[in-house]
């Protein structure tokens, strides 16, 4: 048997519920469809005043490559309307003279394209003519009284309604040009915001009986509502092991069983929280760690200059790069990639480190290769594997180099001023017992103002969207764009060329250069 609390209080939350809920559904609804209809009828109107005027600029810039200056206009027109999202211009013939979504940034500039036959009527068309979302094609006949008539593509009158949202509009100009515009609705959720005051009138209306049919039940509900206030005060206060005991079957017995869990919920968060932060902490450590491993300061070599540093794409970061000397007067020097980054790939990277410096001193770059597969086969987990480029310069002045596995050096050479990428060679250390066959050690002859680069894939594969990449054109671009300077302006020039790339997009992996100028 149900009390009489129980009943009244379902009756007046049901009426809230249904009062709110309906009065919210009829604004949104309706404002969304007028909203779309609004959207639809600027469209029409700014494609039939603006056509003739990107017909006028297209002829005027595009056949002369002028694309910038086209773009420029566009855009200026393309501001007006900000529903319109993208503009496309056919001849009557059907073929693309441009097309926005291929040409963003340059004027397209290959074989000729041509639309498919399904959308010819359309181009051909003397009317205007509408894509609905649903896939439906409308031509529209202007009256003249100013009005619209709508017709089928034989000019046959049909009894459809204009409803909901159009994908794009083709307006036709003087029989020879149609321009397509496509219709966006991005910013409808924003502009549906105008009807929440509406809804927050009748939301105040319900909050208020609420307010005032809860003074009527206050009195019998004080008791265990003072309960579960202490028990909650005791929970803000960190006190997570405190408990209501209320053993009622209704909606404070409810919510007691709610306090409860959500106690319950937030000790364990608290934990997690707790190890997160150890987490995060030991993160820095293993991070300043890796970071003593980097040379701190790069020695001063006669006949070359040399420029390093590394930009980890997370805390503890996968790549490696070192200068070491020996007392006969060389220099070797190298740079790492362990798959992946993290933590994982510190500590391989650290262990490649220590055996590159452990084994370097005789000299003998195939052996300390040889002996970093070997140590990182027998110590560290098979599907782990470092791609290592280790370059020698001896007191002769004369360059060779091991590749295993790793991206190409980059050369840059003074006197044709080109930059070209080296032969690939070796293969990546760790995923076989026995490497020494497959490395080679090639020699490099380099002149005076010539350049080296040695890298990480972080820097071609750098992302400034989800589809392009920096590469290595551009890559080969900069280095010769910064070539004239020292090998620290030249490093530093290169990773600001790849920054500028990637704009505000996620760096996806560690960044490494180790530049080495012939002075």
């Amino acid at each position: 048997m149900k009390s009489l609390k129980t009943k009244f209080s379902t009756i007046v939350a049901s009426l809230i519920i249904v009062v709110i809920a309906a009065t919210a559904g009829t604004l949104v609804f309706q404002k969304k469809v007028e909203l779309e209809a609004d959207i639809y009828r600027n469209a029409r109107s700014f494609a039939e005043l603006t056509a003739e005027d990107i017909t006028s600029i297209s002829n005027q810039f595009l056949p002369s490559q002028s694309f910038l200056f086209f773009n420029r206009e566009l855009t200026t027109i393309l501001k007006k309307n900000p529903d319109i999202e993208g503009v496309k211009i056919y001849n009557f013939n059907g073929d693309v003279l441009y097309d926005f979504e291929e040409e963003k940034t340059q004027q397209y500039s290959g074989t000729l394209r041509t639309v498919d036959a399904a959308l010819l009527p359309r181009i051909k068309s003397p009317n205007l003519s509408l894509l609905t979302k649903s896939g439906d094609i409308i031509f529209l006949e202007k009256l003249d009284a100013g009005e619209y008539e709508l017709i089928d593509e034989n000019g046959s009158p049909i009894s459809t309604k204009l409803f909901g949202q159009m994908q794009n509009i083709i307006v036709p100009v003087d029989n020879e040009y149609a321009v397509e515009y496509d219709l966006t609705y991005k910013n409808l959720i924003s502009r549906l915001f105008t009807s929440a005051a509406n809804i927050g009138i009748i939301a105040a209306i319900g909050i208020f009986i609420s307010l005032v049919l809860g003074l009527f039940m206050a009195g019998i509900v004080t008791g265990p509502i003072k309960k579960l206030t202490e028990v909650v005060g005791d929970i803000a206060k960190g006190d997570f092991a405190k408990r209501v005991d209320i053993k009622s079957k209704d909606e404070v017995g409810l919510l007691a069983d709610s306090v409860n869990k959500m106690a319950t919920d937030l000790e364990a968060a608290t934990e997690a929280r707790i190890f997160e932060e150890r987490v995060k902490k030991e993160l820095e450590i293993a991070a300043n760690i890796q970071q003593e491993l980097l040379p701190k300061e790069l020695p001063q070599i006669a006949g070359i200059q040399i420029a390093g540093q590394i930009w980890p794409a997370t805390e503890v970061g996968g790549d490696v790069y070192d200068v070491i000397t020996d007392d006969k007067g060389n220099t070797y020097m190298y740079v790492g990639d362990v798959t992946g980054h993290g933590v994982p790939a510190g500590i391989i990277s650290a262990i490649a480190n220590a055996t590159i410096v452990s084994t370097i001193t005789d000299g003998d770059v195939i052996g300390t290769v040889t002996s970093v597969n070997h140590v990182l086969r027998t110590k560290t987990a098979k599907n782990l594997f470092l791609t290592l480029l280790l370059l020698k310069y001896d007191a002769k002045g004369t360059v060779s180099y091991v590749n295993a596995g790793h991206e190409q050096v980059l050369h840059y050479k003074a006197s044709s001023q080109v930059a070209e990428i080296t032969n690939p060679g070796g293969i990546a250390l760790g995923l076989f017992d026995d490497v020494a066959d497959k490395l080679t050690e090639d020699t490099v002859a380099m002149q005076l103002g010539d350049v080296l680069v040695i890298y990480s894939d972080g820097i071609p594969e750098a992302w400034a969207n989800e589809k392009d990449q920096f590469g290595m054109e551009r890559f080969q671009q900069a280095l010769i764009k910064a070539a004239s300077g020292s090998a620290e302006q030249i490093k530093e020039s290169i990773y600001q060329e790849v920054k500028t790339f990637m704009g505000t997009y996620e760096q996806k992996d560690d960044i490494t250069l180790l530049v080495i100028k012939k002075s």
